[in-house]
């Protein structure tokens, strides 16, 4: 039964007497307030979408009788509880659930939805923690908590041996991942990994076993990483599946010089594979990473590494003097450099594919040189350099 976008108030008792009826479909029914409690004799159900109902409350407990039930999506809705039968849905795969943002909590029983494989509960923005029963979901493949406010994530996560997303974007208020995360190893898709301070959450370390993380990663509070080789040992170069990350450092007044010279070991080993786009927030260290310099060990990492770059966003570096010795980055568009006020200098190249360069609060700064082409050897046809430079 198909009723979307209809101005249905609410639906006949008699509902129930469609026994053979299998999808309902009321998404976008605005002004729907309730559900007919005869809707758990509709026994052959499988699919439910109430997603935009956004007038609806809540679910009746009746619910529960809807054992073949698969799917329920209630996605931007004003329920602010699930009923306590939502337990007995022992067939469900999917619980779509975004944008509930009266949602509180969920129910402990959700535990006992053993064939759960999709939980979403993306800007369920009043949910502050999550049911330790989670935990036990094994077939659970999609867990979306993006724009959630959670604290901390369930201790157990990283039994959730069947999961391929976890998406954490934009949950500010989390502290840290928990203490075996790392056990996730068919994970593909992260989003954000925070390290948190302290023994009760997981060291960056763990981010080696997550090999297979695609896509975007963000890491935060490397604030928190006390030992260099801890980020040597998460293996980012090793996550070739990878196109964009981001590091950020979430502290970084009153920096010390021991802190400043474990900042840059840290970034040292926090070496990328051959991503699109970088982005380091944050970063104290007087010198940039080793493996974006052509001059470290008589020669950089050059074109068979980052052969792919093509954004490069570097924001709040407060004790960076010099920017110096750019690897030959070939498909470089866009460089950002913004807010480092000790720079005085920035040299590199070639940056042959340039056509953004950005460069904002940077009061120190008295030169820039760099290389717009690759230098040719000799020998080879249209030898010769194009060089940018400007002294300030």
């Amino acid at each position: 039964m198909h009723l979307t976008c209809s101005d249905l108030l609410e639906l006949p008792k008699s509902i129930g007497k469609l026994q053979k009826l299998r999808t309902w479909n009321l998404s976008h029914c605005g002004n729907l307030k309730c559900l007919s409690d005869s809707i758990g004799d509709c026994n052959m159900l499988s699919s439910i979408d109430l997603c935009y109902c956004m007038e609806l409350t809540a679910l009746p407990n009746s619910i529960g009788r809807n054992e073949n039930l698969r799917v329920l999506r209630i996605g931007y809705t004003k329920i602010e509880k699930l009923p306590s039968s939502i337990n007995t849905l022992r067939n469900l795969e999917c619980l779509d659930l975004e944008s509930c943002r009266g949602l509180a909590e969920l129910p402990g029983s959700i535990s006992n939805l053993h064939k759960l494989q999709v939980l979403n509960l993306e800007s369920c923005t009043r949910l502050v923690e999550l049911p330790e029963g989670i935990s036990n979901l094994q077939k659970l493949q999609v867990l979306n908590l993006n724009f959630c406010r959670l604290k901390e994530l369930p201790e157990g996560i990283g039994n959730l041996e069947n999961l391929h997303v976890l998406n954490l974007k934009w949950c500010q208020k989390l502290g840290g991942m928990p203490r075996g995360i790392g056990q996730l190893s068919r994970l593909q898709k992260l989003g954000q990994f925070f390290v948190g301070e302290g023994e009760k959450f997981a060291r960056i370390s763990e981010l080696a076993n997550i090999g297979g993380i695609s896509e975007d990663l963000i890491i935060r509070g490397i604030e928190h990483v006390m030992e260099p080789n801890d980020a040597q040992k998460a293996c980012l170069k090793q996550k070739t599946n990878l196109q964009r990350l981001n590091l950020e450092w979430n502290r970084y007044d009153d920096v010390g010089e021991a802190n400043t010279e474990l900042q840059q070991g840290v970034l040292d080993g926090l070496e990328p594979p051959g991503i699109k786009v970088l982005e380091i927030h944050g970063y104290s260290g007087t010198r940039y990473a080793w493996w974006m310099q052509n001059e470290v060990g008589g020669g950089g990492q050059g074109i068979a590494h980052f052969s792919f770059l093509r954004v490069v966003n570097l924001s709040t570096f407060p004790n960076l003097k010099r920017l110096c010795g750019l690897v030959d980055l070939p498909c470089l568009e866009e460089l950002v450099l913004y807010n480092m006020p000790s720079l005085e200098s920035i040299s590199g190249g070639p940056f042959p594919s340039l056509v953004k360069l950005e460069m904002e609060n940077l009061p120190c700064l008295g030169e820039v040189w760099m290389v717009a082409e690759r230098t040719m050897s000799d020998g080879e046809e249209g030898g010769g350099c194009n060089c940018l430079g400007q002294e300030f």
